[in-house]
């Protein structure tokens, strides 16, 4: 009693840019719990349309610039401004902030690679909440394969300080070359 079942949640990485991927983004929203990466307006926009036809609340990550400047808005004011936006249109809920980093395994600098981006991610999550938005998660996709002795040393090298680790439904590892169909 009480209890319901949920879809299984797909993570759409990629934003909905055009409208020809409308329809084929509302059966899979009928299909799976979506959750969908954007770094526009007009991204949002589309998978309103979808979530209101479909009659379903559709999930939304804000891609954040790492500095990279390939995909994502500037942390700080712009993500605000995307995510003030996003509360706006219907059947839409903002989950979070997602990064996509491009460290490279052999890179020296994997630690405080890592450390950096996430606390961009921090940051800009900081910056949503002021502005009084229920924006909970920071995703990260990770480009090369990692072993969960590889996610485990991650943490590790976070901080000496357990206080200062985040939790860990907040930091999630998303690793799109493990993903089978």
């Amino acid at each position: 009693e009480g209890h319901t079942t949920r879809n299984p949640q797909l993570i759409i990485r990629y934003p909905v840019v055009h409208s020809d991927d409308t329809e084929p983004l509302e059966r899979i929203a009928r299909e799976f719990q979506v959750v969908i990466v954007v770094d526009h307006y007009r991204h949002a926009e589309l998978v309103s349309e979808v979530a209101v036809r479909s009659g379903r609340t559709i999930e939304l990550l804000i891609d954040v610039d790492l500095g990279y400047q390939r995909t994502g808005v500037r942390p700080g004011p712009d993500s605000v401004l995307l995510a003030q936006a996003i509360t706006r249109l219907p059947g839409l809920k903002l989950s979070g902030v997602f990064l996509r980093t491009s460290v490279l395994p052999e890179s020296p600098s994997l630690d405080s690679d890592l450390r950096n981006s996430i606390t961009v991610g921090r940051h800009c999550l900081k910056f949503i909440q002021a502005a009084e938005i229920a924006c909970e998660q920071l995703v990260m996709e990770e480009t090369r394969g990692l072993s969960i002795d590889e996610v485990k040393q991650i943490y590790r090298c976070l901080s000496e300080d357990a206080s200062m680790r985040p939790q860990a439904r907040h930091l999630r590892f998303f690793n799109p070359s493990t993903m089978t169909t």
